[in-house]
């Protein structure tokens, strides 16, 4: 199965925004330039069948994953030019359009949208070859964007081991590693991610540039009670640490 890892630690990845998914039932017409499966082939481009495996593995897994989500992620293959305003995407049969609502290349990934299964095929309004489309194994946001330790502990634990579970090779990948934090990157210029110790001392930590914009890497202590990404309407994105 396809996954993505972004740095050399892996990344499961997480949106830090919410939106009510009832419009799943309400298929509409949506411009496009570009789909895959039916009418051409990406290897970069996951195809329909390929989710909808991801989807059974996560639908047959039998621990707790109440805190796991399962994203779609659209990743351009020449960053430096391309912009996401106006990106669309969606999942269509020969007579349905399901829009999937983007932030920043990523979008919730619906276990059973309202489409004909073996006609279904992504769609975007973007050119051929230059975005790749794959999935991630996600921790699910908290509303308040307030974090307490044992919250990021028990979300990590959950996807890790998800992850971890798919197949042979990903069970080599991990073996013998675990989580030891969380990485955050942040989606707005303006965010910043705020540490509070157990004493009740707060202070901004240090962002990064990378791959995916700028970066906050938070490892767990014995003195860290809680993570806040402020303001807390700002998009962001989850990562989880192991080694």
């Amino acid at each position: 199965m396809p996954y993505s890892f972004p740095c050399a630690f892996g990344i499961l990845l997480a949106i830090g925004w919410f939106h009510d998914i009832a419009w799943a039932a309400q298929p509409v017409q949506l411009p496009r330039t570009e789909i895959s499966g039916k009418l051409i082939h990406d290897p970069a481009w996951m195809s329909y069948r390929d989710a909808r495996r991801v989807v059974e593995m996560f639908e047959r897994y039998a621990k707790p994953k109440d805190l796991v989500r399962l994203l779609y992620a659209l990743e351009p293959k020449w960053p430096e030019s391309f912009r996401y305003d106006g990106l669309t995407f969606a999942v269509e049969d020969d007579e349905h359009v399901v829009p999937l609502p983007l932030r920043f290349g990523y979008a919730d990934m619906l276990l059973h949208p309202p489409v004909n299964e073996r006609q279904a095929r992504f769609v975007v309004n973007r050119p051929r070859g230059t975005l790749t489309l794959d999935y991630n194994i996600s921790v699910a946001p908290r509303a308040d964007q307030h974090y307490e330790q044992p919250y990021q502990r028990k979300g990590c634990a959950q996807a890790f081991d998800l992850y971890r579970t798919q197949t042979t090779l990903t069970e080599l990948a991990t073996a013998g590693k675990q989580c030891v934090g969380l990485q955050f990157f942040l989606l707005s210029d303006d965010s910043i991610v705020v540490q509070r110790d157990i004493d009740g001392e707060e202070r901004e930590l240090p962002a990064q540039r990378g791959r995916f914009g700028r970066r906050v890497d938070v490892r767990w202590s014995e003195q860290m009670q809680s993570i806040d990404i402020r303001p807390p309407d700002r998009p962001h994105v989850i990562g989880v640490l192991f080694e």
